[in-house]
């Protein structure tokens, strides 16, 4: 077994690291485990990913970037079984936008259905969702900060009171939120995620969060200023 956080560390040509050896990374055999000895060797393999983009003056993303690139699949897998759908009544008002005549096809009825969702505290979860970030997208699984959890599975609003805009703040953010992560969920059932990992990671080291194709079609969505969904409601409820 090669020591991946020494070995990452070691790379200097990180130009060709995400078409090289991610593939790699990403299907390391981490179940067998403990868990607190992956979330350990998570940590480590991020930490040598930070250090060695640091070297060539890279800003660090966060998010996606700090976590998927590294990480066995059976791992996120595994996290997969412990989350749950989205509840029906916010499922419902997901669909409410895309009943909309002008809603962008940002994502489906499929992506909606097949979206699990996890809280940061979750053991083993809690590396992902790095600072100044509410949530990640894992192909099928979005883990979220637990403020934005907790407005989702507690959901009591109605559609008319969506478009009023009679909402908290914490309700807002996490449906901005799960819009936005549902944009990623439809590209990595499109794209598959090997596919989406060659695009995507070296796009936002080398362009950032706003600037890579993937991460920009889903600040379109939301919640940017700007962005397809804030208009709606803004629209709707006055510019809130």
């Amino acid at each position: 077994m090669i020591d991946l956080p020494a070995s990452i560390r070691r790379a200097r040509r990180w130009s060709s690291l995400p078409a090289r050896a991610v593939g790699a990374l990403f299907g390391c055999a981490l179940l067998g485990l403990p868990t607190t000895s992956r979330a350990d060797l998570f940590g480590d393999i991020k930490d040598g990913i930070d250090d060695g983009l640091r070297v060539i003056g890279a800003d660090v993303a966060g998010g996606f970037t700090g976590a998927i690139g590294v990480v066995g699949a059976a791992y996120v897998d595994e996290l997969e079984g412990d989350a749950l759908e989205l509840p029906p009544a916010f499922a419902d008002i997901i669909r409410g936008f895309m009943d909309m005549e002008d809603f962008p096809g940002a994502f489906a009825e499929q992506d909606l259905q097949r979206a699990r969702l996890l809280p940061a505290s979750h053991p083993g979860a809690e590396q992902f969702v790095t600072e100044g970030h509410s949530g990640v997208t894992l192909d099928a699984l979005v883990i979220v900060n637990d403020a934005r959890y907790d407005a989702i599975v507690n959901w009591n609003r109605s559609w008319p009171e969506v478009l009023e805009g009679e909402m908290s703040s914490a309700e807002r953010k996490a449906l901005f939120l799960m819009l936005h992560e549902l944009v990623h969920v439809r590209q990595f059932r499109e794209m598959g995620r090997q596919a989406f990992l060659d695009e995507y990671l070296p796009a936002v080291v080398r362009d950032g969060d706003h600037g890579a194709r993937l991460e920009d079609e889903a600040y379109r969505m939301a919640p940017r200023k700007g962005s397809w969904a804030r208009e709606v409601l803004d629209a709707y409820a006055g510019g809130m």
